[in-house]
């Protein structure tokens, strides 16, 4: 997904209005110079997020190749392990949460981060999408995991599973701790849901994207507000003060 906004930003770049609609995204404007230098600054963010999620699951056990592979992986959210159990066999007890980290990080938008070296702390506090997804991941997570304790499993051990599970499902990486066969409908159909909303516009990972659903909601809002406004009332959508 991020070659293919690249290459159109390439072939866009004599048409700027397109050209900048397409690049803003969660409301930070990477607009530069030419399309070059966009593809560079996107490449460098991404490049640091591999070598940082590389050292980062380096340091929780694994051994530097395997944490190279989970870290390209995980980064790119595709999720593929190098380990037949992905994430739910014998690891250092850190791993996973190292992986699923490097995943929730490939899940935000890669603007964000440039806007946060470029502006400081600032920046990320002001990205809505970043927000909603953490959101969408504490509410997933505190669901399915009160969902696998009811059904008998420890609670320690159902927050494990519940958390890291929807993490890497909203992440749309895919990375698991249990089995397919393990889970019972209701956990698959609240993974499904956070895999369709998936993460930030403008990141890795896949899904209709938060921003989509963000619009829908505003959409919603407004509809009803409508019904108490005046005939002639201006009313319109806006997200992020946009």
């Amino acid at each position: 997904g991020l070659g293919i906004a690249v290459l159109a930003v390439a072939l866009l770049a004599r048409q700027r209005s397109a050209a900048r609609k397409l690049i803003e995204s969660s409301g930070v404007d990477l607009l530069a110079s030419t399309s070059r230098t966009y593809a560079r600054r996107v490449l460098a963010v991404y490049l640091a997020l591999t070598v940082g999620a590389f050292l980062l699951i380096w340091a929780a056990g694994l051994g530097p190749l395997p944490a190279m592979e989970h870290a390209l992986a995980a980064v790119s959210t595709g999720g593929f392990s190098s380990f037949d159990t992905s994430m739910g066999g014998k690891l250092p007890p850190l791993v996973p949460y190292a992986v699923i980290l490097a995943s929730l990080l490939g899940a935000v938008s890669l603007p964000t981060y440039y806007a946060a070296w470029r502006r400081g702390p600032r920046a990320p506090r002001a990205d809505y999408e970043l927000r909603a997804l953490l959101v969408a991941c504490a509410v997933g997570g505190l669901v399915l995991s009160l969902w696998l304790a009811a059904r008998g499993m420890g609670l320690a051990h159902a927050v494990h599973n519940g958390l890291l599970l929807v993490v890497s499902a909203q992440s749309t990486a895919g990375f698991t701790t249990l089995a397919p066969a393990q889970m019972d409908n209701v956990t698959k159909a609240i993974l499904i849901l956070a895999m369709c909303v998936g993460g930030s516009a403008g990141s890795t990972a896949g899904g209709m994207k938060l921003f989509r659903v963000l619009i829908l909601a505003r959409l919603a809002r407004l509809v009803i507000r409508r019904s108490a406004l005046p005939e002639h009332a201006v009313a319109e959508v806006r997200l992020g003060g946009q």
